[in-house]
């Protein structure tokens, strides 16, 4: 995380300014789409010292609501956040009310438990998150950061469940680190993208698949070409 902040950082800087406000960021958001990371850092202390397993899953879940009820996502609903917590902490994506019950959820996928009628389920969870988000989004103002919902982390469950059942023998191991490459250099990207896009005056609506294409491509692409190296590899984990 500290290296791709580094890398960051001027971008951070151009945009941000030098202010209290950029301190806050880098703790509690982390700049640069990387806010997940430091979640990750924070939500790993309870996750490993806590070992009766099912007291925190029962909080990790209770976090979640909150996180997301209060959040922009049902910000039309509950009226957000407290003012003093927003003034502090910026977000409810952090740590503790997303990253926490995503570990949790992970924990319980790598368990391998038997699920009777996973593709079912699997299917209808997913089918139940896209008529929340669509329903959520209809009502949250434009500028509202809609990423937490609250069948997310059933539909995760459910679907990661079920690929690793449907096969088991698959190497995930490009899959992962991958994926891992396009979520750390889509903050570039999108930063360089959206201003080349201004340069030639090319539309949003248009211009926003071309960066999401360029994204995923050009992660993949590093991914691969980064993992030949003992020292570049370490960039994607």
């Amino acid at each position: 995380m500290l290296t791709w902040l580094i890398i960051y950082l001027p971008i951070v800087v151009v945009y941000e300014g030098v202010s209290w406000g950029l301190l806050q960021s880098v703790v509690f958001q982390t700049p640069g789409y990387l806010w997940y990371l430091t979640a990750m850092l924070v939500a790993a202390v309870p996750f490993c010292l806590v070992r009766n397993r099912r007291p925190l899953y029962v909080v990790a879940g209770v976090l979640y609501v909150a996180g997301t009820l209060f959040g922009d996502t049902y910000m039309w609903l509950t009226g957000g956040m407290p003012g003093w917590y927003a003034a502090v902490f910026l977000t409810t994506r952090n740590g503790l009310l997303f990253a926490l019950p995503l570990l949790c959820v992970g924990e319980q996928i790598a368990a391998g438990r038997v699920v009777r009628h996973l593709p079912v389920k699997a299917v209808c969870s997913l089918v139940l998150l896209v008529g929340e988000i669509l329903l959520a989004r209809s009502k949250a103002t434009p500028e509202a950061d809609c990423s937490m919902y609250l069948l997310l982390p059933v539909a995760v469950y459910y679907l990661v469940s079920w690929l690793r059942t449907w096969n088991p023998n698959v190497d995930t191991r490009f899959i992962r680190g991958a994926s891992t490459a396009i979520y750390l250099v889509q903050f570039g990207f999108v930063a360089v993208g959206k201003k080349a896009l201004e340069i030639l005056h090319i539309p949003d609506h248009i211009g926003g698949w071309i960066i999401y294409a360029a994204v995923v491509a050009g992660g993949c692409a590093l991914y691969a070409l980064f993992s030949r190296n003992k020292w570049l590899s370490k960039l994607f984990g």
